[in-house]
């Protein structure tokens, strides 16, 4: 089980990952508008074939797993999934989303990802040799990571918020989309890849249908 004593600091990823897209961008890496950026923080079931993150293209969202990981490798993964966001802004990629999510499936998936791969770990090498150079003191490194960040990353609200009822949507991880707005789910009502449920709220309980 992966470490489930982490709590996720929210605005230490707001400035980085901010900073990264814009990076990125000003580089020609990735695309604007910035997408959708979820941060979940759930346990998962394994270590070793848990989820890293992942682009969602019917939302122009990417989600990104935090739970027992270093803040660095999380925007690894950003980097990679800014990639496939460029992609699908550039039409390479449909709203329809992957035939497959596996490359011994999927010639064209095979293609998508080398890119991703090159690329993303490529303009994120870039990135930190840049951030080496900016902060070569204290005081930079600590003015990055205080400084004020706009909306970059969705704070989801718990689904309790939602009231008494049984509301349709899709679960993935522990969040939860109804009518097109995401919602935090409790710890053990999750899914490892999305799915269509039926959440059934009665006061502070939620069950799945």
């Amino acid at each position: 089980m992966l470490d489930m004593t982490e709590e996720l600091n929210v605005e230490r990823y707001k400035n980085l990952g901010k900073n990264l897209y814009q990076f990125m961008l000003k580089h020609g890496y990735t695309s604007n508008p910035a997408p959708k950026v979820i941060l979940n923080n759930s346990e998962q079931e394994s270590d070793v074939l848990c989820y890293t993150g992942y682009f969602d293209p019917n939302r122009d969202a990417i989600i990104l797993f935090t739970r027992g990981r270093l803040v660095k490798d999380v925007l690894r993964t950003l980097a990679h999934e800014l990639i496939h966001y460029k992609q699908r802004v550039d039409g390479i990629i449909d709203k329809s989303g992957y035939t497959s999510d596996k490359i011994t499936e999927d010639k064209n998936l095979v293609k998508l990802e080398a890119e991703a791969y090159l690329k993303g770990n490529f303009a994120f090498r870039e990135w930190t040799e840049t951030l080496q150079k900016k902060l070569s003191n204290k005081n930079q490194k600590q003015q990055l990571n205080e400084s004020a960040a706009s909306d970059y990353f969705e704070s989801l609200p718990d689904v309790r918020t939602l009231g008494d009822g049984n509301y349709d949507g899709e679960l993935a991880g522990c969040n939860f989309t109804y009518n097109g707005k995401h919602y935090k789910s409790p710890i053990g009502i999750r899914c490892s890849f999305p799915v269509k449920t039926t959440l059934q709220i009665t006061g502070n309980e939620v069950k799945r249908l």
